[in-house]
């Protein structure tokens, strides 16, 4: 459910779900590319390429999504570095820097040694480790791009990467920070996929398909001619405030969606509150389930899918269906027990009769 709830991805840490966009690719395998072919023709009318105000370029349905249809179904440009090898490069680095460092400088046992071989720590963790992740990125996207036929590097280059004019690596760098979508590692820029906006009022979800390798957009609810196809980049479950830092801080941009700019105080307030509820109640309920309190769980999770619903819109979204589902499946095991209760109750109540 959390997964649904965020789309995606990805928080902008694990390089992000994002934003700006272009057009599309193809399998590698017959069987795929021609799959892949038939789908793009089979929905080549269901949604289109338009300038969204304030957002860039966006896709935007160009018929009647129906609730749960498949959008998209794509595989990346390109992938990021794993997230075990930047890891693993990040902290070789900040090491030798910390090791270098304490070599070239004497020790020193007195408090003004201490403080700088502390300072010298700090540096080699707050920058020299960073600084290697973000150049082992850059690196690794630089050469996946000059590998990239003309088509693939004339829709990445499409992406946005927030710089007026073209820099080498940088460039290359900052569209896939900007731009990425969330796989099995550390994140992949997809032609379509990655021009779907956000929103915190989204219309549909992000998936990866570990399966094929492939990038899936599907429809969270039904979506109208001429209405944005957007998904959420982080937890839907936050207060307003706390979903335009995490955006900011994350993916460099603010949200301007209705839920993030209601008319009034109030509405902004009872909204938050609604949303900062369905967070409590996700993290409730399976510490119930484990605890055994079963009729409790299905309580939160009743109360959880009804207020979710509202603040969704209104209307049926796969993010409620699935919560029916397992309200479905709780009552279904709660079922047996609330029957043998109401037995045994009425056992002890002949039994207290039968006693007067």
């Amino acid at each position: 459910l959390k997964a649904m709830a965020r789309s995606t991805t990805c928080s902008a840490a694990c390089p992000i779900p994002k934003r700006d966009r272009s057009m599309e690719g193809t399998g590698e395998r017959d069987g795929i590319e021609t799959a892949t072919v038939s789908l793009a023709e089979k929905h080549a009318v269901m949604y289109s390429v338009k300038e969204i105000p304030g957002k860039g370029r966006g896709l935007v349905a160009a018929r009647d999504i129906l609730f749960g249809e498949l959008i998209l179904d794509e595989p990346p440009l390109l992938s990021g570095p794993p997230e075990s090898a930047t890891s693993l490069f990040s902290w070789s680095v900040a090491i030798a820097v910390l090791a270098v460092g304490a070599c070239a400088v004497e020790f020193d046992p007195s408090p003004a040694g201490l403080r700088a071989l502390l300072l010298l720590g700090l540096v080699a963790l707050l920058v020299a480790k960073p600084t290697a992740a973000a150049l082992l990125e850059a690196g690794a996207v630089w050469w996946q791009t000059a590998g990239l036929d003309a088509e693939g590097r004339r829709q990445y280059f499409d992406l946005r990467s927030g710089l007026p004019f073209y820099v080498p690596v940088l460039t290359e760098a900052l569209i896939f920070r900007l731009n990425a979508v969330s796989d099995d590692a550390s994140g992949c820029v997809c032609a379509m996929a990655s021009m779907v906006n956000h929103s915190c009022v989204p219309s549909a979800c992000l998936s990866w398909n570990s399966a094929t390798g492939r990038h899936q957009v599907r429809a969270l609810r039904r979506i109208e001619p001429e209405e944005e196809i957007a998904a959420s980049y982080i937890d839907l479950w936050q207060p307003s405030a706390s979903r335009r830092r995490a955006l900011r801080r994350g993916l460099y941009f603010g949200c301007a969606c209705r839920a993030c700019a209601e008319p009034s105080e109030d509405a902004q307030r009872l909204s938050d509150h609604r949303r900062t509820l369905c967070g409590q109640l996700e993290q409730s309920i399976p510490l119930k389930l484990q605890n055994g309190q079963l009729k409790e769980a299905l309580r939160d999770l009743q109360c959880l899918h009804d207020v979710a619903e509202l603040e969704l819109g209104g209307v049926p979204t796969l993010i409620t269906q699935e919560m029916e589902n397992d309200i479905a499946d709780m009552k279904a095991q709660l079922a047996p027990g609330e029957r043998a209760r109401e037995v045994a109750d009425g056992a002890a109540d002949q039994a207290a009769s039968s006693a007067e």
